[in-house]
């Protein structure tokens, strides 16, 4: 017999630097695996900053994840996004530019 383990959900929170898993935390946002190498981002209250974006981009990363999608509203507009994940992404540059790489976007709801 086999069994093979299905991730449908995680929760991703972001520290400050050399927090970890019982800490407080600076953002948190529940995560539906869509397939193996393919997320949407759901549930955050807010917009991660720069600096925690680059932090969920390298968990992401790390967990082998390539694509990631999420849907903002802003004044009541929906619109869904796409980020293409890369594992040679410089992931640590700063920079606003370096934080919208790889963002597209599709048809407003």
């Amino acid at each position: 017999m086999n069994a093979d383990l299905e991730h449908l959900a995680s929760v991703i929170r972001v520290y400050t630097n050399g927090g970890k898993y019982g800490d407080p935390y600076t953002f948190c946002a529940a995560v539906r695996h869509l397939d193996r190498e393919s997320v949407e981002i759901v549930g955050a209250l807010r917009s991660p900053t720069p600096s925690e974006w680059r932090a969920i981009r390298a968990a992401l990363v790390e967990a082998g994840i390539v694509k990631a999608m999420f849907t903002r509203i802003k004044d009541g507009v929906k619109s869904r996004h796409q980020v293409l994940l890369e594992r040679n992404n410089d992931l640590g540059r700063a920079g606003r530019e370096g934080d919208r790489q790889g963002v597209r976007r599709s048809k407003r709801e």
